[in-house]
């Protein structure tokens, strides 16, 4: 099947709520060669992608919008067992999500991208407060705290985050990283907040990442996020 009859079929079904047919819209994709990692990324995201459109046009109930958002995580759970997996790097990623459903979406995809790669993740969901995230950050040290950030609402805490992160070096060698909601909709805001790697999607910044292992490489990597942002203006 033509990849856009695919993912239209795969978003009636899902704002129909027919649970069957999304599980034969996947296995389909599956059958028919594509890797799990695959189906994830050139199915089961476009479809988000356009439900998110849906449902900020009106087009949608938000009601229909979250059942099927929700039927997507439950669906890339059970894909995430098909992964091909790295060994571990001993990397890890805290990561939190906006308090929309897409963005808790694209958390878990990345999540589960991330541990495919070999890195450890604490996935915390919604952000919580910054005195809260500040505490877990200094607890567990990790090599990279991930936000996807589904509204403007989101930006203040994280803002202040970072600053009380910057200003205390209470973990150093930290990454920031910021993926999708309103940072793809705003070019130009994760550096401004003074992020250290930003992508439109959960697996763009799974590619940033890797390629940031080191503060030189880091570097390069924040210069290559720069430079597609240009490229897509």
């Amino acid at each position: 099947m033509p990849q856009a009859q695919a993912i239209e079929h795969l978003v009636t079904a899902l704002i129909s709520g027919n649970r069957a047919d999304a599980r034969d819209a996947l296995r389909d994709a599956i059958n028919d060669g594509n890797t799990a990692e695959s189906t994830v990324e050139h199915l089961v995201w476009p479809a988000a992608i356009t439900l998110d459109a849906l449902w900020r046009k009106d087009n949608i109930e938000r009601s229909s919008y979250h059942g099927a958002v929700l039927m997507l995580s439950q669906l890339v759970q059970r894909l995430e067992c098909g992964y091909s997996r790295a060994p571990q790097h001993g990397s890890v990623y805290v990561v939190v999500c906006g308090n929309q459903s897409g963005e808790e979406l694209a958390g878990e995809i990345f999540s589960g991208l991330a541990e495919a790669s070999g890195a450890e993740v604490v996935f915390l969901g919604a952000c919580g407060d910054a005195d809260d995230l500040f505490s877990t950050l200094t607890k567990r040290a990790p090599d990279a705290f991930v936000a996807f950030a589904s509204s403007a609402s989101d930006a203040p805490t994280l803002r202040t985050l970072l600053d009380r992160l910057r200003s205390s070096g209470a973990v150093p060698g930290l990454k920031i990283a910021f993926g999708g909601g309103v940072f793809a909709r705003a070019p130009g805001l994760a550096e401004e907040m003074g992020a250290d790697l930003w992508a439109d999607d959960p697996f763009e910044l799974i590619r940033v990442l890797g390629r940031s292992g080191t503060r030189d490489s880091t570097a390069v990597a924040r210069s290559a996020c720069r430079q597609r942002r240009r490229n897509a203006a």
